[in-house]
């Protein structure tokens, strides 16, 4: 818990840290050349923490629907076309991503930052799982890895059958 300015409400609060995205970081530097940069910690208070998760799964959610039109839209204008005998077009070539960038950037309108907590998590191997050696076993290391020499190479098996002339 740290005190700063909450994201949801605006009200100076002891809550938990919001994670300092690079969404976070491009507005904080856009401010900053603007000289309106306030430099507030940034937190989410007790009272709003059900709203931000709602908020932030829909964030979530929006996002995914937003990428599968995407691709949709690239896929639709992109492959479609040659696959159904029409010709080559350059022009959808360069539109349709531009148009599926436009489309996920629409989603990032109701962009709502993770927590910190959450933030750092996700992916992440905790203290004690980094300590624990891993469940598989592993091979030996190759001899020349450990003395520095190259291992001795196996020698080249003649065929058995003799070849005809």
């Amino acid at each position: 818990m740290a005190l700063g300015k909450c994201i949801m409400c605006g009200n100076e609060a002891d809550g938990g840290l919001v994670a300092n995205t690079q969404a976070i970081r491009a507005i904080r530097a856009i401010k900053q050349k603007l000289n309106m940069a306030q430099n507030n910690t940034l937190v989410v208070c007790p009272n709003c923490i059900e709203i931000h998760a709602k908020k932030r799964k829909n964030f979530e959610n929006k996002w995914a629907k937003h990428a599968i039109a995407a691709a949709g839209i690239v896929v639709f204008f992109v492959f479609v076309p040659p696959v159904s005998g029409a010709p080559f077009n350059l022009a959808s070539l360069v539109l349709a991503p531009m148009l599926a960038g436009v489309i996920l950037l629409l989603s990032v309108t109701d962009y709502v930052p993770p927590l910190a907590s959450a933030a750092s998590t996700q992916g992440q191997a905790t203290p004690s799982q980094a300590a624990q050696p891993p469940a598989y076993p592993m091979p030996p290391p190759a001899s020349g890895a450990i003395s520095g020499k190259e291992p001795p190479r196996a020698a080249k098996h003649s065929s058995s059958r003799k070849k005809k002339r």
